[in-house]
């Protein structure tokens, strides 16, 4: 902490200037951000009510235009399909109005004059296939003509809308109330089975001699036709809004907000717009319905300019803080590095010197005074040879063009007194020419006598290592050659054994000596076993069997099997064997020892509580070759798992066995490089991992 205070002490003035201009830089970006926000807020209401205007104009419009077409009805009697798209054509709808999807005309008749009329239609247009849907009501209202004529309207030709009850409820509206009635949302009858859209009508009624009938039951005994307009939602806002509002995500509802409702809009489109802040829900009325409309600002919403100016001002006063931070930082570390040097030059351990370009001593620390034994009053303008009590190999460093970096040399103190050092002389330049040289002195005598030391210390070391390595050689090669020598006595001793129960007489051989026999040939047998451990131990502490080959795995495994099958069909033993490796770099014959010494263990050691299941496994991870071998038997105790590998431990004294097999294996393993693990519950089952080096394959491959 004390050491944090100095630091922020000694560059306080940069840390105020870069505070302060900070907190400038911020008020600033608030400030301009807070304006620009308000801007878009004003935008973005003048926008909304521009597109409320904008949907109200319009709709006007086309009740407008539908209500000149009732007067032109009216005016004539009767109206053919070629006057209506003569019509039709006049008011170029398609280019003064785009959006309308159908400008139609449908009759008002009773069910008992269908034939009659369909035998008119059918007449006047062969596209004309008949009045559907025909329901129960006696009033039908089929669409008889419709423009343009084009491939979508020609599926709405002799359509009855009374079939719908939501155009059904609009045009009874449409006829009780004398004027134009917008219907809720539909699907129009031109809308195929791919990019469907929401849609709805427009009705204005024609009556029979009439314009408006003051009377209800006048209405509804006069009431003739319909005209109407049909819309596809996305097709006439898209017109009205245009280019315009591609910033705003407007959704618009038939009646009420539900999403049965929604006329236009993605439904979920405007969730993540809404964090902008800028929502705005209006409502409008048109011709007897109610339209709610939902607008929601994005991201991109304003200009570029000025939705980035604040962020533009902040980065730039952020950078011009830290820059002027830095630049006090400089300021400060300049006073405080030649204040440091300062320090650092009187406090050094190592002597420095520092002479002119002729030679001559102008400056010396601490320590080289403490180190030669003079005072700098005393050596100021001496030349370097008077201090250091040298002359030719340090008087050839100081002339030459090159730098000296550590070398060993020996100084003369005042007193006369010889010390080993480390020598380094660095040359300084400037604009090619050389202005000064820099000497730096150090003092290695006690490093000398530590070396020495240390030096002793390791020849000693050498020759114990060497004698404990001879005693080894010795004692393996004893070993060795005992454990060979004597297994010729030990077979004569066998096979005289066997001699002697031939030529013993039977009664003899049942009575008194029988049981001194055995004792002999379980006692031969105990020793011919002892010696071929001790040659197995001492193959692998030796490792006379390093001779690595390209093994099949599968194949060694059979032979595994096949040498122990009478332990497998005795036990009824299964085995599960997953072998994902073909091939593997090892000595054949250890490998082989060692999946026989692991699956030989799970079969002895089994649990005669339950049929011995073992699994068997060989597969690559990282830079090993892992071969598993679980099994359900016994299992180990857990304070005992750290003695398996020990030679002549044995953990279970129910079963024949010599203790070293563990311990083959694991030597066998790690004079490989590789490693063996043992994991175990008691009562559960075992399961050991052995890792086999992957880096002989290379030499194979």
């Amino acid at each position: 902490m004390k050491k944090l205070w100095e630091y922020i002490y000694d560059y306080s003035l940069a840390f105020i200037a870069s505070i302060l201009l900070v907190v400038l830089t911020l008020f600033i970006f608030y400030q301009t951000k807070a304006d620009a926000k308000e801007r878009r807020n004003q935008l973005f209401e003048l926008k909304t009510v521009m597109a409320v205007s904008k949907v109200k104009s319009k709709m006007q419009d086309y009740i407008q235009i539908l209500r000149g077409v009732k007067g032109l009805i009216m005016i004539q009697d009767t109206l053919t399909r070629e006057e209506w798209k003569h019509y039709f054509n006049l008011l170029s709808l398609e280019e003064n109005y785009p959006g309308i999807q159908g400008f139609g005309y449908a009759v008002y008749t009773h069910k008992n004059a269908v034939d009659a009329m369909t035998k008119q239609l059918k007449g006047d247009n062969s596209h004309f296939y008949g009045i559907q849907p025909i329901t129960k009501d006696s009033i039908l209202t089929p669409i008889v003509y419709i423009e343009p004529f084009d491939w979508r309207n020609k599926r709405a030709l002799g359509f009855n809308m009374f079939s719908d009850p939501v155009r059904k409820k609009a045009m009874e509206l449409a006829r009780d109330q004398a004027k134009p009635i917008l219907s809720g949302k539909v699907t129009l009858v031109q809308e195929t089975e791919k990019n469907i859209q929401s849609g709805f009508l427009l009705f204005v009624p024609v009556y029979k001699n009439v314009i408006n009938p003051k009377e209800l039951d006048a209405r509804r005994a006069l009431i003739k036709s319909y005209v109407y307009s049909a819309f596809r939602a996305i097709k006439l806002f898209d017109a009205i809004f245009g280019n315009e509002y591609k910033n705003i995500n407007i959704h618009i509802y038939a009646g009420n907000f539900s999403e049965i409702s929604l006329l236009y809009g993605k439904k979920d489109s405007h969730v993540e717009e809404e964090s902008t802040g800028l929502v705005k829900i209006s409502s409008i009325q048109i011709a007897g319905e109610t339209w709610f409309m939902t607008f929601a600002a994005d991201k991109t919403f304003g200009s570029f300019s000025e939705r980035r100016q604040p962020y533009i001002l902040l980065v730039g006063g952020l950078i011009i803080s830290i820059l002027s931070f830095f630049l006090f930082w400089f300021f400060a570390n300049v006073k405080k590095g030649n204040k440091l040097l300062e320090t650092v030059t009187s406090n050094a351990t190592a002597a420095l010197f520092m002479l002119n370009e002729n030679g001559r001593c102008t400056f010396m620390n601490a320590a080289a005074e403490r180190m030669t034994g003079y005072e700098f009053d005393e050596v100021v303008g001496q030349p370097f040879k008077a201090i250091s009590g040298k002359d030719k190999e340090i008087g050839d460093d100081l002339s030459s063009k090159m730098n000296t970096k550590n070398r060993e040399d020996f100084f003369v103190r005042k007193d006369g007194s010889a010390f080993p050092v480390i020598l380094t002389v660095q040359k300084v330049h400037e604009n090619h020419f050389q202005e000064f040289t820099v000497v730096e002195v150090r003092d290695i005598s006690d490093e000398k006598k530590s070396a020495e030391r240390i030096q002793a210390i390791n020849e000693n070391l050498r020759m114990k290592n060497e004698a404990l390595e001879r005693s080894n050689n010795d004692l393996d090669n004893f070993v060795y050659t005992a454990s060979h020598d004597l297994k010729a006595p030990v077979s004569n001793i066998e096979g005289l054994i066997y001699t002697l129960e031939d030529i013993l007489p039977d009664g003899k051989l049942l009575g008194e000596y029988k049981p001194v026999l055995e004792m002999i040939k379980r006692s031969i047998r105990q020793f011919k076993n002892t010696i071929q451990e001790l040659s197995d131990i001492t193959k692998v502490q030796k490792n006379l069997e390093l001779d690595s080959e390209k093994i099949h795995i599968v194949e060694v495994m059979e032979e595994v099997k096949e040498s122990i099958s009478s332990l497998i069909k005795e036990s009824g033993a299964i085995i599960e064997e997953h072998i994902e490796k073909e091939h593997l770099v090892f000595s054949r014959s250890s490998f082989k020892s060692i999946v026989y010494n692991l699956l030989s263990n799970a079969l002895k050691y089994r649990n005669p509580a339950r049929i011995p299941i073992i699994k068997i496994a060989v597969y690559d991870e990282g830079r090993y070759t892992l071969l598993t071998v679980e099994d359900n038997g016994l299992g180990i105790k857990e304070e005992q798992l750290n003695k398996v590998f020990l030679m002549y431990k044995r953990l279970h004294s129910h079963v024949e066995g010599s203790g070293i097999g563990l311990y083959i294996v694991k030597r066998m393993v790690e004079n490989e490089g590789g490693k063996i693990e043992v994991s175990s519950k008691e009562g559960v089952g075992t399961k050991f991992t052995v890792f086999f080096p992957k880096n002989k394959e290379d030499t194979f491959l």
